[in-house]
């Protein structure tokens, strides 16, 4: 891979990630217009790496409360006092039992059909078509009457099941779980905000896995600028494209990447098929 290949990739990475636009969806359409038949597992790794430091810079003080909620966990296996709802530890722990409930439904389902779902990311004529479910996702959000702006334990869960179909490549994974909860009755910033969130474990344990395919097929040292460059690219995108995307659901302008997600949906089919 050459070096501008990295950059791009690793923008389209950060940007994609969460924008409703489907990330897998854009790196296979890209892959194939580059004429990158192979993908790189070490750039993968270190591109998604890069997109999860930009969560954890962005939403720094949530990843505080999720700590708290861990350390609340092992002083109440001590007998310690259980903490209070209010105090930092409690509201810690609760947000950490819905990240778990909200990341389980798309976790089993993608370890028991993992080669399904990669037999998918070798089809583009799948993704210019999942990208259009996903814009239709993303116009169903105007139906949403937005009443709490705090989380249950069933609303949780609820868009842990959405995002079993963000698996496919083509099916924006933030478009998806944000327009979920949205439709749920959940106030749409703080939709968003549990959506950022909920990708922390996904790329963490994403990352995890095939950075045990490393050890298989270690970088070369003409390899380490272009990974660099790429997790770099990755970071700062991310950290841009979290902040716009924030910034325009603010502005109740979510659905209106919808149109974007069929216009290159669509062109994607007209050059597949002409």
């Amino acid at each position: 891979m050459i070096y501008w290949h990295a950059i791009l990739l690793g923008l389209i990475q950060g940007l994609t990630e969460f924008l409703p636009v489907s990330s897998s969806g854009h790196l296979v359409l890209a892959q194939a217009v580059l004429g990158i038949h192979n993908s790189n597992i070490v750039f993968e790794v270190f591109a998604h790496f890069g997109t999860l430091l930009a969560v954890l810079t962005i939403f720094k003080q949530e990843i505080r409360l999720l700590f708290k909620g861990l350390k609340a966990i092992v002083s109440f296996r001590f007998h310690r006092p259980r903490p209070e709802p209010e105090d930092d530890e409690g509201r810690g722990l609760q947000l950490l039992g819905l990240l778990v409930v909200g990341t389980v439904p798309a976790a089993v389902v993608g370890y028991l059909f993992e080669s399904s779902f990669e037999e998918a990311f070798s089809h583009p004529q799948f993704v210019c078509w999942s990208l259009l479910v996903t814009g239709a996702i993303l116009l169903l959000s105007r139906l949403a009457r937005e009443r709490v702006s705090v989380f249950s334990p069933l609303r949780a869960l609820g868009v842990g099941v959405a995002q079993i179909f963000a698996i496919l490549p083509g099916i924006s994974r933030s478009g998806t779980t944000i327009s979920a909860a949205m439709l749920l009755g959940v106030e749409r910033v703080e939709a968003a905000r549990f959506s950022f969130l909920l990708a922390v474990p996904l790329i963490f344990g994403a990352t995890l896995l095939k950075s045990l395919e490393l050890f298989r097929d270690p970088p070369g040292a003409g390899q380490l600028l272009v990974i660099l460059l790429g997790m770099v690219t990755a970071y700062l995108s991310g950290l841009f494209a979290i902040k716009w995307l924030l910034a325009v659901i603010r502005r109740d302008r979510f659905d209106r990447f919808a149109y974007y997600c069929f216009a290159l949906g669509l062109a994607g089919l007209l050059i597949i098929h002409f």
